[in-house]
């Protein structure tokens, strides 16, 4: 891609892992992060109206609130990773780290996108089915995102410094993850019915708490 027109077609582009965006200047591929990111917004939005869809009032909610935990995770990672790309000697621009980046989001956003008539259907035929899908597709997107991340960062043009390019995207996923998991939490509830996300860290721990609590009761019975 040699040209930095934005259409339609570009969403398809920016996912090709073998789609060139080396002759680009830093001003086009910013201009890409920018157009991946917005595109990357809107079919979240889409994802999260389909997964609240059986309650009018949160699919509306959903359609900024899936959005804002998608931008702001992305954003509190992003710094880190700018730093430490530089800081540990990679000699490609961050701008390309960025583009990477971005488009490793709209994959995995793309994937929710793709997805929303399945879990709109599920969500208002099973009860079961509903909640266990919407996870799924959530989980899948995220494990689609990390994968074309890593890829990407390591097929960027420039020096090659392995460690570099991998352990800076692994801290920004780590970073982004985290950041990802509370917000949920601030931003719940997102789905109609309690997910393991819904409380952040603190449902975990508490899950564990809980588990270790009842495992104990048990081997006292015993």
């Amino acid at each position: 891609m040699q040209n930095s027109t934005l259409s339609a077609s570009t969403v398809f582009d920016l996912i090709r892992p073998r789609s060139d965006f080396s002759g680009l200047t830093k001003a086009a591929k910013l201009q890409l992060v920018a157009f991946a990111t917005i595109a990357s917004l809107g079919f979240a939005a889409l994802w999260g109206a389909a997964a609240g869809s059986c309650v009018p009032a949160l699919a509306v909610g959903n359609l900024i609130k899936v959005p804002l935990v998608v931008l702001l995770s992305a954003l509190t990672a992003a710094p880190l990773g700018v730093v430490a790309w530089k800081l540990l000697g990679e000699e490609t621009s961050v701008t390309d780290l960025l583009l990477a980046h971005a488009r490793a989001i709209l994959a995995g956003s793309l994937l929710l996108g793709t997805l929303v008539p399945i879990v709109a259907l599920y969500y208002h035929s099973s009860r079961f089915a509903g909640p266990l899908l919407a996870d799924a597709t959530a989980l899948a997107s995220l494990g689609i995102g990390v994968v074309v991340f890593l890829r990407l960062a390591l097929r960027a043009p420039g020096v090659h410094n392995k460690i570099v390019r991998i352990a800076v995207p692994a801290m920004m996923l780590v970073v982004q993850g985290a950041a990802m998991l509370q917000l949920i939490a601030l931003a719940s509830p997102i789905l109609p019915d309690p997910t393991m996300f819904r409380e952040g860290v603190d449902g975990f721990v508490d899950s564990h708490a809980e588990r270790s609590n009842r495992t104990r009761v048990e081997d006292a019975r015993r």
